[in-house]
């Protein structure tokens, strides 16, 4: 059970060949001779189960001790008694069918001596059924979190947070509702206040309280107040530290018996989705991303250019420059997309997101100071092209416009740079790209070779199309003459082998896949005349669209239109199409079949299968 191996005392009873846990249990370790040598981990889980699900007191103990090497032993009773120095971990309260039940209180405690020396965290919350309620008191060595909740288990009403270091209130967040209206913050004499979401909040939705809510009302501040306003850690850490304690036990008591509870605290946000538009430049963003800070990193690490810009001043420029965009700019990007990933940013406004992240630092142009030949120098850098982009907006297009500035002005850097390395350096790194396209090529070739014999005859002519459009790519690839951007080049040529390689292996299912297509569209008939069971063939409408429209469709596709871009996306179709065709089977097909009876269009019917046709969007905005 999770990294808790010891003793284990319990009543239960056998079911169908099960272990059913009911009644009185105990689990508990303790070990004398680790605690000797140095340190002992000790736990004890003590309380009951009703049909493998823990009901009523349940307390649980989580210790780290040392002995003390200060405090004298005592001999009493024929036992030695030794005093610890740690930290001691307790957890009690009621559970109902699982659930927490009344009040659960936390408390951790350093022990030096043999004796609670300080409390380090406590925590006292009541629930109803699992539903936090009423009041409740988080604290930790510098602060305490006072709030309520109401029966639903929505935040409500003033929660505050006390410094140990000040009797009043250092921080208040007022909730109405689970909505948090706004939060004051004391600073040295004064208390800013931040208002968070007013009346204008259109469309509430309840989520937990936890790291990701957190984030979110951090997120917000940084987008709608000043620097004033900014809310510290110590709510968004005694939170944490809760939900951590909380998931401590709770991940023992789900190991032991049959309860996936976890408390969770509601609260509510504005949910504002982002629009296809806005998707669409966070992803433009995100590619542009990957690939301007790998190039960065690249350079940044590179022990050659580190030599170099000891000789050679503009590459002390330049790389100084790479630096400030790498520090900067990047790193306000990925900011922005970790919020995404996250998917944090359907909660916040954004028309000013860039600026707000950025704390609008940044600057078409990069003046960085940097030293050379024991001189300091101070030196600006503005890309001619700039005035192509729309720098100007703030919002998610704005931050895509800038990534493709950034974009630009590293290509070019890396360009300048990538020429003043020695020749040698970038034969060793185009060796070792082409050395993989010879072998990504020969794996390619033999998968074809090994597979063009065994297949049908429209795969096979596939397989042979694929084969000579890859014999065609490197082909191209070796009249490429720039050197600079040649191992760019061979990276897209070694990610479009690999896609084609999941296309060949695709394929080469077709053949088994359409017999199971066609055994499963065959039920057995009764037939009079011959007193015997028969295969008859089923809904011949969408077998029909399957084997005579759709698949000469990806075929005829593959054999004019195949390239890099869409290998994938044909790969993909191919496996869309099988596993539609195995759900259609089973499912009410009336009005589709219906439909096919006039529709002899390969897209359209693709439609009618609700597969979405990447072929055919490929390139649309």
């Amino acid at each position: 059970m999770l990294d808790y191996k010891g003793v284990a005392q319990f009543d239960f009873q056998i079911s169908d060949g099960d272990t059913i846990l009911t009644g009185d249990f105990e689990h508990f370790q303790s070990n004398v001779e680790q605690l000797i040598k140095g340190k002992d981990s000790y736990f004890n889980f003590k309380g009951r189960f009703d049909n493998n699900v823990p009901v009523g007191d349940w307390r649980f103990t989580f210790g780290e001790y040392k002995a003390s090497t200060t405090k004298n032993v005592n001999l009493n009773d024929f036992k030695y008694q030794v005093a610890l120095n740690g930290t001691q971990h307790e957890a009690y309260g009621s559970l109902q069918n699982g659930k927490p039940n009344g009040k659960w209180e936390h408390s951790i405690n350093k022990i030096k001596e043999g004796e609670a020396e300080s409390t380090l965290f406590k925590s006292q919350v009541d629930f109803a059924n699992g539903i936090p309620q009423k009041s409740f008191e988080i604290q930790n060595e510098t602060n305490t979190l006072i709030g309520r909740f109401l029966r639903d288990g929505l935040a409500h009403d003033v929660w505050e947070l006390y410094s140990s270091s000040d009797p009043s209130s250092i921080e208040t967040w007022q909730f109405i509702d689970g909505i948090l209206k706004h939060v004051k913050v004391k600073s040295s004499d004064t208390t800013y206040t931040t208002t968070i979401f007013n009346d204008a909040i259109t469309n509430p939705v309840s989520v937990n309280l936890d790291a990701n809510y957190l984030a979110v009302i951090n997120l917000f501040l940084k987008l709608n107040s000043d620097n004033h306003a900014q809310i510290e850690d110590g709510v968004n850490s005694l939170l944490s530290q809760n939900a951590d304690q909380y998931d401590k036990i709770f991940s023992v008591l789900s190991a032991l018996g049959d309860t996936k509870y976890r408390p969770e605290f509601k609260v509510k946000l504005n949910l504002n989705p982002l629009t296809n538009k806005e998707l669409r430049y966070i992803n433009q963003t995100k590619e542009l991303y990957e690939k301007s800070s790998e190039i960065a990193t690249s350079l940044l690490a590179s022990t050659q250019l580190s030599l170099l810009k000891l000789s050679d001043q503009e590459v002390a420029f330049l790389t100084s420059v790479i630096k400030l965009i790498n520090k900067q700019y990047l790193k306000t990007v990925k900011e922005i997309l970790e919020y995404q990933s996250a998917d944090l940013l359907k909660y916040v406004p954004r028309n000013s997101i860039l600026s707000k992240v950025a704390q609008d630092s940044l600057r078409a142009s990069f003046t960085v100071s940097y030293e050379f030949n024991d001189s300091s120098f101070t030196q600006t850098h503005l890309s001619n092209n700039y005035t192509q982009f729309e720098l100007a907006k703030t919002d998610l297009e704005g931050l895509s416009e800038w990534m493709k500035y950034l974009d630009t002005v590293i290509e070019n850097i890396n360009k300048t740079l990538s020429n003043k390395l020695t020749r040698e350096l970038q034969e060793q790194e185009l060796m070792a790209l082409e050395e993989q396209i010879i072998k990504e090529n020969d794996t390619l070739n033999a998968m074809i070779d090994t597979l063009m014999t065994k297949s049908a005859q429209s795969t096979a002519k596939s397989f042979q199309t694929i084969k000579s459009f890859a014999k065609g790519s490197l082909s191209q690839y070796s009249t490429f003459e720039n050197m600079a951007d040649k191992p760019t080049k061979a990276r897209e040529l070694i990610k479009c082998f690999n896609q084609l390689e999941i296309l060949i292996e695709t394929l080469a299912l077709q053949q088994q896949r359409d017999e199971e297509i066609k055994q499963l569209y065959l039920d057995e008939v009764w037939n009079p005349f011959t007193a015997t069971l028969m295969d008859e063939e089923v809904k011949r409408r969408i077998t029909n669209a399957y084997f005579n429209i759709l698949q000469p469709y990806l075929y005829e596709t593959i054999e004019l239109k195949l390239n890099c871009a869409n290998a994938q996306d044909l790969a993909d179709l191919f496996d869309k199409l099988f596993i539609q065709m195995q759900q259609l089977r089973n499912a009410d097909t009336k009005k589709l079949e219906r439909k096919l009876k006039k529709e002899n269009d390969a897209v359209e019917i693709l439609s009618l299968f609700s597969i979405k046709n990447t072929l055919q969007t490929e390139g649309d905005d």
